[in-house]
Parts: C-alpha cells; sequence; structure tokens
C-alpha cells in the first residue's frame, strides 16, 4: 500500500469534549467569536442585508418602475444552469407580480453559448425596450455597447468576475461592486436577481410595498439557486438557506411540490445536501441535454398538473443524461493511462454539457486531476472540464497551456475551457511536464490520496449527543462543509465489500464500549489492507432503516492503524 497522508486543519491533538471541538470546527469555518449567533440562529432582521446598499440599486429600480409605468417590455437574459435558471425564475415572478410586460430568454448551451449572445440580441431589438441579465453580463461590454447604440437600457444583475474594462450599462447590480457598501460580496445570481426583487417589491410605488411578507414568498427558488452554485452557506447565504427551508415548507410553487415529490423528499427534513443531489440535477439536466426552457417552465408552472407534466420532462432528461453519463464514464475508463499523474482524454463525439460531470467522478475514482474533453455537432471546437482529485489544483495547471486555449476559466477545483481539436495534444504534453516538475518538487511520486479533517477526537466522542449537536452546522455545503473527523486505533469488528461491483465497504467497528457500523462508498479495494485495528476518516451520521435509527459511521477513507501520516495545515 502506498503512503498516505491525511491532513487537519489546526491542532493534531486529540480531542475529547465538544466545547473544545466547537471552537475548533467554527475555527475552520472561519467563524468568528462574535458572529456565533449569527451562524447558530440567523435572523431576518439581522442578516438579510439591505439590498438598496448594492451599487446602482436605486437607479435600476427607478429604470424598472418606469418602463412599467409607460408599458415599455422588458427581456430578462439569463444562463442555462440551474442558478441561471432560478435567477430567471425569481426576475420573472417578480416583474410579473408588479405589473410589467417581460420576455425570458435563456440561452442554449450549444447553439447560444454562455452569456450574451449578439446574434440573438440582434434578432431580439425589436421585441424589447429594457434588457436585464441575471447570472450573466458584466464580460459582455461588446454587446451592451450594440444595445446601448440601439437605444436600449441594460441592467447587468451578476455575481461572477469583473473584466478588465466593466461594460457600460444603465446599472450594473453586483455584491462586490466598488460604489457600493454591501455587506456580502459571496451572493449567487438567485442571490442577486433576489436582492433585486427585494428593492423591487419594496419601492415606495411598488404595490407591495408594505407587504413584508411578500419577498420572502420567493426564497425556496433561491436557496435552490444558492446551493447549486455552490456558495458558501456562511453570512448571508447561511440566512438565505435556513429561511428558505421555511418557506419550502409551505411553497406557492407548484413545481418546486412537484419537484420535491418527484424526488420524493419531505420538505419538512430536506437537506442542502439533498437539493444538491436531487434537485439539482433535474435542473441543470435541461441544460446539459435539451433546452433550459424546460426547467423555467417547470419553476413558472401555476397549476399542480401543470407542475407535474413539467417535472416529467425534466425527469426524462435526466436519465438520458446519466445513461450518457454512464456510457462516457465507461469509455473513458477504457482510456486511461494509469501512467499518469493526472487524467486527459478527450472524444469530440462526447457530449460539452456532460463533460464536467465525468471529470468530477474521474477525479473523485483515482484521487488525481481529471480533465475530460467534449464537443457538439454544432461547435468548431472542443470543449472541456477540469476538475480537482488529491492535491492538485486545476486552474494552476491550465495556466500554463493557456496559450493552447480559446477561453480558460474556474478555480482551483474546477475549470472549464475551450481548444481547437488540434492543440489538445500539445495541451496533455503541456499538462504532463506541469505534474512532472510539481512531483519533482515534492521530492517523492506523492501520496496515494489526501484527504481532510476537522479534527482527531476521541473515540468517547462518537454519541448521540454529538451527532445532535453536530446538525446544529447544517446546512452544510461550500466553506461548511459536513464536520469530519480522524479516529485512530479503532478494533474492526467485522468488514465486507458490498454493491453490485463490490466497491462500497460496510464495517463494524468497536468504538469506544460501543459496536458502530461504518460505510465507505468507493473503498471496496482497500478491504485487503486492513488488519484487526484501523484508523478512519469519517463524519458522524445517522442511519435510518425500516423505522429505526442507529448510529453510523460515514468513511472517507480507511487505513491499517498507524499506517497514515497525519499533516497540519
Amino acid at each position: 500500500m502506498k503512503e498516505k497522508v491525511w491532513g487537519i486543519r489546526g491542532s493534531a491533538r486529540e480531542i475529547d469534549d465538544f466545547e473544545t471541538l466547537v471552537l475548533r470546527l467554527l475555527e475552520n469555518r472561519n467563524v468568528l467569536p462574535k458572529e456565533q449567533e449569527t451562524f447558530f440562529a440567523p435572523s431576518y432582521e439581522r442578516d438579510i442585508h439591505d439590498p438598496y446598499s448594492i451599487a446602482h440599486m436605486e437607479k435600476a429600480v427607478e429604470r424598472i418602475m418606469r418602463a412599467i409605468k409607460h408599458k415599455e417590455r422588458i427581456v430578462v437574459y439569463g444562463d442555462y444552469d440551474a442558478d441561471g435558471i432560478t435567477s430567471t425564475a425569481i426576475m420573472i415572478e417578480t416583474l410579473i407580480a408588479l405589473g410589467a410586460h417581460v420576455i425570458p430568454y435563456l440561452p442554449h448551451r450549444y447553439d447560444d453559448g454562455y452569456g450574451l449572445n449578439g446574434v440573438v440580441l440582434q434578432q431580439m431589438l425589436p421585441e424589447f425596450e429594457v434588457l436585464v441579465t441575471v447570472d450573466c453580463g458584466i464580460s459582455n461590454g461588446a454587446e451592451i455597447a450594440m444595445l446601448n447604440a440601439s437605444g436600449k437600457d441594460v441592467i447587468i444583475v451578476d455575481h461572477h468576475e469583473f473584466p478588465e474594462t466593466m461594460p457600460e450599462a444603465y446599472a450594473i447590480l453586483h455584491p462586490r461592486h466598488a460604489d457600493g457598501s454591501y455587506k456580502w460580496g459571496h451572493l449567487c445570481g438567485a442571490g442577486m436577481s433576489w436582492k433585486f426583487a427585494q428593492a423591487l417589491f419594496r419601492h415606495r410605488s411598488s404595490p407591495f410595498a408594505d407587504d413584508a411578507d411578500r419577498e420572502k414568498w420567493l426564497l425556496d427558488i433561491v436557496m435552490i439557486g444558492t446551493i447549486a452554485d455552490v456558495m458558501p452557506l456562511l453570512g448571508e447565504n447561511r440566512a438565505i438557506v435556513r429561511f428558505g427551508k421555511e418557506v419550502l415548507m409551505r411553497t406557492k410553487h407548484p413545481g418546486i411540490a412537484a419537484l420535491l415529490k418527484e424526488s420524493r423528499i419531505h420538505a419538512s427534513t430536506i437537506t442542502a445536501e439533498d437539493i444538491a443531489f436531487r434537485i439539482v440535477p433535474l435542473l441543470n439536466a435541461a441544460g446539459r441535454i435539451g433546452h433550459p426552457q424546460s426547467a423555467l417552465d417547470a419553476l413558472m408552472a401555476q397549476t399542480p398538473e401543470q407542475a407535474e407534466i413539467t417535472v416529467k420532462k425534466l425527469v426524462q432528461l435526466n436519465n438520458e443524461r446519466r445513461t450518457l453519463t454512464k456510457k462516457m464514464m465507461d469509455e473513458a475508463n477504457m482510456e486511461i493511462d494509469h501512467s499518469l499523474p493526472f487524467v486527459f482524454i478527450h472524444n469530440t463525439q462526447w457530449s460539452a454539457g456532460i463533460v464536467g460531470l465525468v471529470a468530477g467522478r474521474l477525479a473523485s475514482q483515482f484521487s488525481k486531476p481529471a480533465f475530460v474533453v467534449g464537443g457538439h455537432s454544432s461547435l468548431a471546437h472542443a470543449v472541456g472540464s477540469a476538475r480537482g482529485g488529491g492535491n492538485g489544483n486545476v486552474l494552476s495547471a491550465l495556466e500554463t497551456v493557456r496559450h493552447h486555449t480559446l477561453k480558460l476559466g474556474g478555480h482551483k477545483a474546477a475549470a472549464g475551457f475551450s481548444a481547437r481539436t488540434e492543440n489538445l495534444e500539445h495541451m496533455k504534453e503541456g499538462l504532463h511536464e506541469y505534474f512532472l516538475a510539481r512531483q519533482s518538487a515534492a521530492g517523492h511520486e506523492g501520496p496515494e490520496v489526501i484527504h481532510t479533517a476537522d479534527a482527531i477526537i476521541s473515540s468517547h466522542m462518537v454519541t448521540w449527543d454529538t451527532a445532535r449537536q453536530l446538525a446544529k452546522f447544517e446546512p452544510f455545503g461550500e466553506a461548511n462543509v459536513k464536520p469530519t473527523f480522524v479516529l485512530q486505533g479503532l478494533p474492526l469488528l467485522s468488514i465486507r465489500t458490498v454493491g453490485k461491483s463490490n466497491d462500497h465497504i460496510k464495517a463494524k467497528l468497536l468504538v469506544g464500549e460501543r459496536e458502530v457500523d461504518a460505510i465507505g462508498f468507493g473503498l471496496g479495494q482497500q478491504l485487503s489492507d486492513l488488519r484487526d485495528s484501523v484508523d478512519v476518516i469519517a463524519s458522524i451520521g445517522v442511519n435510518e432503516f425500516r423505522g429505526k435509527e442507529s448510529l453510523e459511521l460515514r468513511l472517507a477513507d480507511i487505513a491499517p492503524a498507524n499506517a497514515v501520516t497525519i499533516n497540519r495545515l
């Protein structure tokens, strides 16, 4: 067995009391002592900030109110992913409620591409006077200049990184705009659309100016967009998800009720994980292999009957997406060069809408960075996605081969790019040089995998009380991941592989004086390395089976006792 390295955030001293553990968990999430009340008990009045403190908000609201008064036509231009679709739904519902003449436009992933499409806008010029972009627009200076020259007013509602030259729009609503004083800079597209909706509903001429609850009924959609776009679930986002769940339990959106029913989720027990893995894929499926309008139709459905029909369409598209993903995974696994310190495979017959999913699965499967490239018959170039695995930074790697790409963007764990097909092999060679240089600098071939935990804890901490206390840290997501811990020297009472391909392990461990079940997905190949005593890195969960609940360790990794190097991060 190759050397394994697990990382610990903070001190590697074993923690044996819950008070110390809570302080460590908050510290690891960059929650200051003075912010604990906000973290554990969000307040709508305190933690949902004033939308009018966002730069240009007053100007944007006045322009929309003028358009409504003079019966001008407004186009809302969104994006094809779940954040863009929810952003559009929020804006459309708000404008319709205010009496606006509004038209939604969602781009097709292949035909239109990301952001504002100049050809589409030229064709639509006779149809509107005001354009509102949601979850896009900040990087479309040329298209906005064309609209300005055509006498159109553009309001940008976006959250993506600023370009070197800002577009000359009528108003730019952005949580990090230098001209504003907004307190939370990490809203997604849906979050920013909701801030605009808040400001519109609160305006003195709005029929809802005295209805403090009107803006809140949108929070179920805002919550879905926030989780879908992997926003940090801290600060205002944490409050959005907290109150979004309350709204979800009594939703006024038949489409969301239908999504919950189809996914067999009870609103009272829903988690951010349920939304991320059971609701969001249905919305994203439309943009990946069909048209995102199908997902917008579901969210905007007016009756349960309408909602059921539209959600069934999403289920069909998601099933097709699953079939395509499995086919691509099977084909990819046959082509992988296991001798390389990264995965790089390309096939222009693969759907560009699914390469990100496949890259993520391969990165997880092989614990090393994965680069997967596909295409589409309507595209003149290849489209790729990269996902981090092990200790790799995919954006840094891609920066070294930027000259072979047409477009490149993302962050260390996930990135996207496009390139001409003839340059793909050059990219692969350049990436190989990058990863070899990193290995050489490290002085060895590197560990098999790195997992990171919040703390090493004593085995007597694995109790029902701990599980209940940890539940207070929900919702879990970006920047507030489910707490994971290292437990050392646990007697292994029994273990076996499970699953159709024996990919997973199920074990019974002696934790303190308690026998505890453990499940490890994707760890089946490690069975032969294990002995009578093991170290694990795991989260503490509750398993429910036939109405009976039991404590369960959900393993991220397992190894023979004392066989793992633990590094303080």
